[in-house]
């Protein structure tokens, strides 16, 4: 359904993701990876979402990583990575779904707003500045979420952490996936 690409590094780094569609009208089933050409980070996959409305990515966990350290490993490393991540895939979109549901149930107000934000950023080092100011735009905004729930934060986070390097991409969504579900 849609591919996109992101490098860093000079292109030494690449993160890129696949929405299959298949989803609920509201998510599409998404497929992450990275991988890189300096053998800085290990080959990467994880099973996920997208959310349609704003493209915002939903990672909640399993990161599966390969080493590669021959090339006549690759091959079969990277089809045994990406059937071990494809045959999970169903299960974590369900789970993600429910996930979401969780989140869209919890009222939240500018106080609980500002301790979340504090948090994603003192305490867990999941967003940098630069990002608590996007979020805080997204919040002034409020183009696709709007309610006052947890979910919306969510989105406003993974909004914000579009901009997250290629390399951390994959782990920072699914921190702030666990960081949130602790909340709902």
């Amino acid at each position: 359904k849609d591919e996109r690409y992101q490098h860093n590094r000079s292109g030494q780094q690449m993160f890129g993701h696949m929405a299959i569609g298949g989803g609920n009208g509201e998510q599409d089933l998404a497929l992450g990876f990275r991988n890189s050409y300096d053998k800085s980070l290990l080959l990467g996959a994880a099973a996920g979402a997208r959310v349609i409305v704003c493209s915002n990515l939903m990672f909640a966990g399993d990161f599966k990583v390969q080493a590669m350290h021959t090339p006549a490993g690759l091959a079969a490393g990277l089809q045994s990575l990406v059937r071990e991540v494809v045959d999970n895939l169903e299960a974590q979109f369900k789970r993600i779904q429910l996930d979401t549901e969780k989140l869209k149930q919890v009222q939240v107000n500018p106080r609980l707003i500002h301790e979340i934000l504090g948090e994603l950023f003192f305490t867990e080092s999941v967003v940098n500045e630069a990002q608590l100011r996007i979020i805080r735009g997204e919040l002034w905004d409020q183009k696709n979420f709007g309610d006052g729930t947890l979910w919306d934060i969510y989105n406003h986070t993974t909004e914000a952490l579009k901009t997250t390097p290629s390399g951390l991409v994959i782990g920072r969504h699914i921190e702030a996936h666990q960081f949130y579900m602790q909340r709902a």
